[in-house]
């Protein structure tokens, strides 16, 4: 096949399946979400919104047409960019499925942590996405100020947040070292929520920590009495 016909095998297919496209996509949909992204990008909204508006405007009129493509070359350039503009819209989307997940862990670590601290402290992230901590007062504590024990219980929570609800073994070495005792009774229930497809064994001489999970501890002096 020469250059020449597979150029125009090409382009005739392309025309099609823009022409397919446009009479199945949702127009108001399409603009809110490049209406969103320019908005991410920080764009300013007087200078594209009446262009964005007109181009829908022609693109819903052009639209109804394609369906028999009597479309002019003009009109077919619009219902081109649409097209074109419709893989950003999509990655934007697919953007927003990953940011919500992500937020949705952070959000969780967060409920945990200012459980357990109850009022004590309260833990936030900053804009640039970095932990911190605010007394009842206000005043803000950066993580090295924290306690040996507030420490700990960050970075076994933290661990747990980084698994991403990917399939681990979660194991600690006397994981109970400087926590407080009602954090040792809420620990393994903490990380389940942070990642529900842990597998969690512990080393623990705490009591508290194995609580409500005696039938499934063991002792080890007894496996080598």
């Amino acid at each position: 096949m020469s250059e020449k016909h597979f150029a125009i095998r090409t382009h005739s297919r392309k025309k099609d399946a823009v022409l397919a496209f446009s009479t199945k996509i949702d127009a108001n949909e399409e603009k809110n979400s490049l209406t969103k992204l320019f908005n991410l990008l920080g764009l300013d909204k007087k200078k594209y919104e009446s262009k964005l508006n007109l181009h829908f405007e022609k693109f819903n009129t052009i639209s109804k047409r394609a369906e028999n493509a009597a479309v002019t070359v003009d009109q077919f350039a619009i219902l081109y960019n649409t097209w074109r503009s419709h893989s950003f819209v999509q990655e934007y989307k697919e953007l927003q499925k990953k940011e919500s997940i992500i937020f949705q862990s952070k959000d969780v670590f967060l409920k945990i942590l200012n459980e357990l601290f109850d009022g004590t402290k309260t833990a936030q992230l900053s804009d640039g996405n970095e932990l911190y901590f605010k007394t009842k007062n206000g005043k803000e504590i950066n993580i090295e100020d924290l306690s040996s024990g507030e420490k700990q219980l960050l970075i076994i929570l933290g661990e747990a947040l980084l698994q991403k609800s990917d399939s681990y073994i979660y194991i600690a070495d006397e994981p109970e070292l400087s926590l407080h005792i009602s954090w040792q009774e809420k620990l393994t229930a903490s990380i389940s929520q942070l990642n529900p497809n842990a597998q969690i064994l512990f080393a623990t001489h705490s009591p508290d920590i194995v609580s409500i999970h005696g039938d499934n501890a063991i002792e080890m002096e007894a496996c080598f009495s």
